[in-house]
């Protein structure tokens, strides 16, 4: 294809060109970011931590989607904590005789 000029003048990629083409069953991912992964030093992986939990406290909209992809982050740079298993569900019975006695009428 090459390059295609715009009534403004300017020129431009097309878009399967500049790699953003949508990937089809069998072909390669068209996106350099699939299969990104970050090699952090002991000293960058704490810093980053610290940022990202700093920036989701102090953000104006906790329930955005910004927020909701930095947490992702987080949770893979440090997982939360397991929950502890939750208590047996309480058995609700009737009450006893003793305690229960119909209207008298």
């Amino acid at each position: 294809m090459g390059w295609a000029a715009l009534p403004n003048g300017s020129s431009r990629r097309s878009v399967a060109e500049r790699g953003f083409a949508p990937s089809f069953p069998g072909t390669a991912p068209s996106s350099y970011i699939d299969g990104m992964h970050l090699e952090l030093t002991d000293a960058e992986a704490p810093a980053l931590i610290s940022l990202l939990k700093r920036a989701i406290a102090d953000d104006r909209y906790p329930l955005s989607e910004r927020v909701q992809t930095w947490q992702g982050i987080l949770d893979k740079l440090e997982p939360p904590p397991a929950r502890p298993l939750a208590a047996p569900p309480k058995i609700y019975a009737p009450p006893t005789k003793g305690r229960w006695r119909p209207r008298r009428g």
